[in-house]
């Protein structure tokens, strides 16, 4: 019996040595192999690896960043909205980079009122300036912006004709829309980025025609921020004294 067992443990050593021995297979998991698909240019694959992992509830966050990626890439905005929405309902802090996204495709599905909120919250994250904070506060002056977007635009974009062409537009936006102090400071900012007669002119004008609106606090607060220009030899200011 003696000898048994120590055939048994001989055995047994034998075994586990040639266990060890052997060459290990190296299992990756479905996120691994979800963002491996997605590093090669297969997006459409990503979610059929994911799997389960999908349906459970709730959804892993790895899982749901993920999925997104892969269906922007697909071109697939209304399943990206859903996997970002449930992330963001999770709370807690994103990569701006990935709310930017959010954002670009909350505006391809049609939520217009989404998408801007998101790219303010990306606004508040990113403090410096990169290509994405370029397009979004392009994007939210076009989409009738407040004057500190568009300064904080104009603090790192040129001063083109091009961008006096927003800024103006923007202008004209708070104009008729009576929107006094915004008005003020969007005044402010383009005086002091366009000091060209011919540009300043165009700026006037817009001025004195929100000077003849008649409203309310509007006359002081136009000149406190011409008084700050020399301005003194611009017919159209001189029209408005």
């Amino acid at each position: 019996m003696e000898r048994l067992n120590m055939l048994f443990n001989r055995m047994a050593a034998a075994l586990l040595l040639a266990g060890l021995l052997l060459p290990m297979r190296s299992f990756a998991g479905p996120i691994e192999d979800a963002r491996a698909l997605l590093a090669a240019g297969k997006p459409a694959e990503v979610d059929a690896v994911l799997g389960k992992l999908l349906d459970r509830r709730p959804v892993a966050s790895d899982a749901l960043v993920v999925s997104f990626q892969a269906a922007v890439a697909d071109g697939r905005p209304y399943t990206a909205e859903r996997r970002i929405a449930a992330l963001l309902e999770k709370g807690g802090e994103a990569d701006p980079k990935l709310i930017y996204q959010a954002a670009v495709v909350a505006g391809q599905v049609g939520k217009a009122s989404l998408r801007r909120e998101r790219l303010l919250y990306f606004l508040r994250q990113e403090k410096g300036w990169n290509a994405e904070v370029e397009a979004a506060l392009l994007a939210l002056c076009l989409d009738g912006g407040d004057a500190d977007h568009y300064a904080r635009y104009l603090a790192s974009a040129p001063a083109t004709e091009a961008n006096l062409d927003l800024g103006l537009r923007m202008l004209a936006q708070m104009r008729a829309a009576k929107r006094v102090p915004d008005y003020a400071k969007q005044l402010n900012v383009l005086l002091s980025k366009y000091t060209g007669a011919g540009e300043r002119n165009r700026v006037l004008i817009d001025a004195s025609d929100m000077l003849n609106e008649n409203v309310a606090g509007l006359q002081a607060a136009l000149f406190e921020v011409l008084g700050r220009y020399p301005l003194h030899d611009d017919p159209v200011f001189l029209d408005m004294l």
